[in-house]
């Protein structure tokens, strides 16, 4: 894990545009890389965050999550970060592709969907 003095400076990673599980995992391996985690996921030093804003990502969020959900690097290394995911959603990119009404309505489906019991199923 992180050595020296700034240890815990940074506290999390955004991953701006998020779109589906590729995108955070990806960082899970550039954390292994960088030595911020050991290789599954154990000793993550950071909270890796994804922001869904265009209107397919925040569509395919609760999906998303779910599928990070049941991988077990995945929840290692959330477990590591004290097992609370935060996710970020915004509607600046998807105000762009579908107007301020739409946009906020799937940053809203987006918000509620990824809380329910089983967002898979929605």
């Amino acid at each position: 894990a992180l050595a020296g003095r700034h240890k815990g400076a940074i506290q999390s990673y955004i991953i701006s545009g998020a779109e589906g599980p590729e995108d955070v995992l990806e960082v899970l391996l550039l954390m292994k890389e960088a030595t911020l985690s050991r290789a599954g996921g154990g000793d993550a030093a950071l909270r890796i965050v994804p922001l869904f804003e265009s209107g397919a990502s925040l569509e395919g969020a609760p999906a998303t999550m779910a599928a990070l959900l049941e991988r077990p690097a995945y929840r290692t290394a959330l477990s590591a970060v004290g097992d609370v995911q935060e996710v970020m959603v915004g509607y600046s990119d998807s105000n762009k592709d579908v107007g301020y009404v739409a946009s906020s309505w799937a940053a809203y489906r987006a918000q509620t969907r990824m809380v329910e019991p089983n967002p898979s199923e929605c």
